[in-house]
């Protein structure tokens, strides 16, 4: 081996993957690609026996914050979703809520609350619009089945 000291070794490495990265990446993808069952069982053992990592590897390239910034905030919040306040359900954890402007974070959120703000284009207006829309402008008395599997609804306009 042409560097025995580690220091050395690494950036020897370092540089000769920068320097053969489309040689590197051809060779990874034609062997995944002839060894396709191999590459598949692999993938699946170290993400299971990993899953720690790889989820800590995610928060930080996506959101630039670790393990131990997500449990602050998630402490923060007392454990529950940041709208509805209701724990995650079967084990999973809260998704990071950010602008997609500034990359600033601004909660953890349950995957209901998340895509529903997302839905409507992170706009506050338009989060007060539907907000507004559901107290006070309609209430739904009544429905009636008509015409084999059409339903219509009656509705009852209340204004409070």
């Amino acid at each position: 081996m042409p560097h025995k000291d580690k220091a050395n070794r690494t950036a020897y490495y370092k540089e000769y993957r920068t320097k053969n990265k489309a040689r590197i990446n051809k060779y990874h993808k034609e062997y995944s690609a002839a060894h396709r069952s191999k590459t598949i069982q692999y993938n699946k053992q170290y993400r299971a026996a990993n899953r720690d990592k790889l989820a800590e590897k995610e928060l930080m390239n996506k959101y630039g914050i670790n393990q131990a910034k997500y449990d602050t905030i998630l402490e923060s919040q007392g454990g529950v979703c940041a709208i509805c306040e209701k724990p995650p359900k079967d084990n999973k954890k809260l998704g990071v809520d950010h602008s997609h402007q500034t990359k600033q974070i601004r909660g953890l959120l349950c995957d209901k609350c998340n895509t529903a703000i997302g839905k409507l284009q992170d706009n506050p207006e338009l989060l007060r619009k539907a907000a507004n829309y559901l107290e006070v402008n309609w209430n739904i008395t009544e429905i009636v089945v008509a015409r084999g599997s059409r339903v219509k609804a009656r509705l009852n306009r209340e204004k409070t």
